[in-house]
C-alpha cells in the first residue's frame, strides 16, 4: 500500500520486485531455522539434557507428538445463505467510521 485516495475511499497498491531484498530475507529465514535445529540437536543443549532423563523425555515426546491430531473443530458448521447475508449486514467501526461488514469500503450513512 503506497498511499490513500484523496477522498479516503480507496488506496493505491504497488508491487515491488526486489530480488536482493527477497534473497536476503529468505537467507535470514534459512539461518533462523538452521539455528533452531542446531539449538535442539547440539550435544550440549538444554533440550538434549532434558530428553536424556526418562521422565522429562516422555513428557516432551507427548507434548511434541501428542498434539498433532488435535484440531479446533472437526467439521465446519453448516451456515444458511440467509444467515450469511445477515452477518454481512452487521455494522462495524473502523477508524472512527461506521461501515457495513460485507462492504467495508462503503460507509454507512443513516
Amino acid at each position: 500500500q503506497s498511499s490513500y485516495d484523496d477522498d479516503e475511499r480507496g488506496t493505491y497498491l504497488s508491487v515491488n520486485k526486489d530480488l536482493l531484498g527477497t534473497s536476503i530475507t529468505y537467507f535470514g529465514y534459512f539461518v533462523l531455522v538452521l539455528g533452531i535445529v542446531w539449538a535442539l540437536l547440539s550435544p550440549g543443549s538444554r533440550f538434549r539434557k532434558l530428553i536424556s532423563k526418562p521422565k522429562e523425555a516422555v513428557i516432551i515426546v507427548f507434548l511434541l507428538f501428542g498434539s498433532f491430531g488435535l484440531f479446533a473443530q472437526g467439521e465446519a458448521p453448516e451456515i444458511s445463505k440467509a444467515h450469511a447475508q445477515s452477518f454481512g449486514q452487521l455494522l462495524i467501526q473502523d477508524k472512527g467510521k461506521t461501515k457495513i461488514l460485507g462492504r467495508p469500503e462503503r460507509h454507512y450513512r443513516p
